[in-house]
């Protein structure tokens, strides 16, 4: 009978006496977080419920403070933007603990790491229909020629969260854990896209000042239930009896950088202990000074600047980026990794479409019709959202715990591109492949992000240990 389709099998599977509902969560000390006022907010979650981890959103209001003309009627008022990613966009630091025991390395920049993995992974039907809402997923109107504002509000929502709310099960009863408390903390003010109030909206403003942001008016919701029949806590003492503990996998990252100059080898190293080593992601950051006058799709200042949007390459989805998030090739021709000296892949990697066939495949998209991430053409892969992507992991299911097995050693692995070096080592006609290569004396950041499964073990009176 069990093979039969559902639409022809006579029985209900019912959870009976099931209830949902939201609740709120304030912060512990201020509500507010910036880059002039407190950097940090604290959250903890209650104590007595069944929490859909998922489901944990950050509500605020973000502030933008723009700078005023320096003289009068110059017209060189420098007026904030919204960050694409909203809110979300502007978090360095997002960490977890239980009763004092981190969940998670703290890894910084949170947001490159959030904005890496929806690159890669989110669909285009999402961003452009959720994401516009809550978390700007389209670059923010420009506001050229209108009336100065001292400030500008806007709400948004974070969801997603990156880290301990992707566990399974994802319904997880916090009457057996310690008091989870969640740290944010905010990055600094160069995550702001800027324009000049009479300037178009790529163009660097002439007044030096900086825009600030703030964070305000910050809460949490979660979606917490019940199922009052006694059948879940029936279940979970019955496998705690048999098993002594239960376990809870969940995502961790860890980011290694390194910077490097024109003609110098791009190589960054790192080392990692874990029981799942899931995969490994690689972009670069602009670290070198603007070499024009607009922010184009190759021409735009260092990623630590306060400056304008990025332009993208083209205009399917979102039409420009702040730069921080900005991931060019930057002159790479091919590269490989190694794990303790195994190379991964068996052989060296184009920059171009042989690289994101490869994130596709690490992404189990190769014989699917229906997704698909916000890499919308080959020139955008090149210039605004490249990543060299290596799996380890069987799939997406973090209960599988399929990843590279170190956690008897501490792995060193190491990412070694082939690069140009700028000037007139660049390629031109189809030696191009469509790639993006560096201009004499440009330099890169080179962000080195592993992602691996963690498994939080729960043992009786909320006793807790986490195997990395």
């Amino acid at each position: 009978m069990e093979a039969l389709p559902a639409s022809l099998l006579y029985y209900t599977q019912q959870i009976a006496q099931f209830t949902s509902n939201q609740i709120k969560i304030n912060p512990l000390n201020s509500n507010a977080i910036g880059s002039k006022i407190n950097n940090q907010m604290r959250f903890s979650l209650p104590v007595n419920s069944i929490a859909n981890m998922k489901s944990l959103t950050l509500h605020t209001v973000m502030e933008l403070e723009n700078v005023k003309e320096t003289g009068a009627d110059a017209g060189d008022a420098v007026l904030g933007n919204w960050p694409v990613g909203g809110a979300g966009a502007c978090l360095d630091r997002v960490t977890f603990s239980l009763g004092g025991v981190s969940l998670d390395n703290g890894s910084t920049p949170y947001h490159v790491v959030q904005a890496v993995r929806n690159n890669l992974k989110k669909g285009l039907q999402k961003n452009q229909s959720d994401d516009r809402v809550l978390a700007q997923a389209h670059a923010g109107a420009t506001r050229q020629g209108n009336a100065f504002e001292a400030k500008s509000y806007k709400e948004f929502a974070v969801t997603n969260f990156c880290g301990f709310p992707e566990c399974e099960p994802t319904y997880l009863d916090l009457n057996l854990i310690p008091e989870c408390q969640i740290t944010l903390q905010s990055a600094s003010n160069a995550v702001i896209p800027v324009q000049q109030q009479d300037l178009g909206p790529f163009v660097p403003p002439t007044n030096t000042g900086k825009v600030e942001y703030a964070l305000t008016d910050c809460h949490m919701s979660l979606e917490v239930i019940t199922i009052g029949s006694g059948m879940y806590d029936a279940i979970t003492q019955r496998v705690m009896a048999e098993r002594g503990s239960l376990d809870v996998p969940y995502k961790q990252f860890q980011v290694f950088s390194s910077d490097t100059t024109d003609g110098q080898a791009f190589n960054c190293t790192g080392s990692v202990s874990c029981m799942s080593l899931d995969r490994i992601m690689v972009v670069l950051q602009r670290n070198s000074a603007r070499t024009g006058a607009s922010n184009t799709d190759t021409d735009y200042a260092k990623y630590t600047d306060q400056q304008p949007y990025v332009q993208c390459a083209d205009q399917v989805g979102t039409a420009c980026v702040q730069a921080c998030h900005n991931f060019s090739s930057g002159g790479i021709r091919e590269w490989q990794m190694t794990v303790n000296n195994a190379p991964f892949p068996l052989y060296r990697l184009k920059a171009g479409a042989e690289s994101f066939a490869v994130a596709v495949n690490a992404d189990d998209r190769s014989y699917s019709n229906d997704r698909g991430g916000l890499v919308t053409s080959a020139e955008a892969w090149a210039k605004n959202k490249w990543c060299a992507v290596q799996r380890f992991c069987f799939d997406e299911d973090p209960r599988r715990l399929s990843g590279t097995n170190l956690s008897a050693i501490n792995a060193q692995f190491k990412f070694s591109p082939t690069a140009v070096k700028g000037g007139s080592d660049t390629p031109s006609g189809a030696d191009a492949r469509g790639a993006i290569y560096p201009q004499a004396g440009e330099a890169q950041r080179v962000l080195m992000i592993t992602e691996q499964t963690s498994v939080l073990r729960i043992g009786g009176g909320r006793a807790v240990s986490v195997i990395a």
